[in-house]
Parts: structure tokens; sequence; C-alpha cells
């Protein structure tokens, strides 16, 4: 039996600068990932390409639409560390 999914509970999506590069911030409040670590871009197009998913999600979030943020999480996460 599948978990069911976490509501949206966010109101805006923006992109801010941070860490070293420009972050994602729901409501004001930049995303981490799953690690705990800020999730930081180093273009405006990568950042803009995660923004999207986040601000496409309508309910509920679900990480099976959102393949951009999940690279993005598992080579913060995975490889940068």
């Amino acid at each position: 039996m599948k978990a069911p999914l976490p509501k949206r509970f966010y109101k805006e999506v923006g992109i801010g600068t941070g860490g070293d590069g420009l972050t994602i911030e729901l409501d004001g409040r930049p995303l981490k990932t799953p690690a705990k670590r800020i999730l930081s871009l180093p273009t405006h197009a990568a950042a803009e390409l995660v923004a999207s998913e986040w601000r496409a999600q309508a309910g509920v979030i679900d990480p099976g639409t959102m393949p951009v943020t999940r690279l993005v999480n598992s080579a913060i996460d995975g490889v940068e560390a």
C-alpha cells in the first residue's frame, strides 16, 4: 500500500539567491533537499525548471511529476557531498 502524498502547503514559488547560487523559495523560504541541504542551482534557467515543477503541483506534491527536482536532489545529496 502506498503512503498518501503530502498536501501542497505553499501558495507562492519564487527564485531567490543564497548559498552558491539561486534557490527555489516556497512562500519566501528556501527549498531543501531530503538531506536538509538548501537546494541551490547555478543558472536561472535551471532554477526556473525546478520552480515550474513546484508551481505545477495542484492539491498534493507528487515527486513522480518532478524529474528535474529529483535529479537536483540526487546531485546535491549524493554527489556533491
